[in-house]
């Protein structure tokens, strides 16, 4: 967490976060519409989790653009 957003660390090239565009140094700013804003780390990432497969939409601020990634 950093500044109430979740900030990614790194994502793995072969993943599908990296697929979708995702980078080390963005932030994660809503999981299915919801702020993470205020949650401690296990509540914001709580809705990523789910079966391979399942699509997860993932509001995603990359410097001053955002963006919604699935």
């Amino acid at each position: 967490m950093e500044g109430g957003l979740v900030r990614v660390n790194y994502a793995l090239e072969e993943g599908p976060a990296y697929a979708a565009g995702i980078r080390a140094g963005d932030f994660i700013t809503a999981v299915e519409g919801n702020s993470v804003l205020g949650k401690d780390l296990d509540s914001a990432v709580d809705g990523m989790r789910g079966l391979a497969g399942d699509p997860v939409v993932v509001t995603v601020l990359s410097g001053e653009e955002s963006r919604d990634v699935t």
